[in-house]
């Protein structure tokens, strides 16, 4: 299952936090568009060099799903940044 939702939490020095729940899906429809040229292309660019262009896009869903879970914690003196993929 892809990633549908990004949780960004930022927290200042001065104690003032924003916090934002994303939707991935309308990042999804908007990449669509650029997405299906450079499959193609890397396709393509696979077919060239010999190897099985079929791995292409199973390595980019592979990829996607990977990204579901991801969690970056960035911790600094004066401020804090919280990213989180579901």
């Amino acid at each position: 299952m892809i990633p549908v939702l990004l949780i960004l939490r930022i927290r200042s020095e001065g104690g003032r936090t924003v916090r934002l729940w994303l939707p991935l899906i309308l990042l999804w429809v908007l990449l669509l568009p650029i997405a299906l040229p450079v499959l193609i292309v890397l396709c393509l660019i696979a077919l060239a060099r010999g190897g099985n262009p079929l791995r292409v896009p199973v390595a980019g869903w592979q990829i996607l799903r990977g990204l579901r879970g991801l969690v970056i914690d960035i911790d600094e003196p004066d401020s804090t940044i919280y990213l989180k993929i579901v």
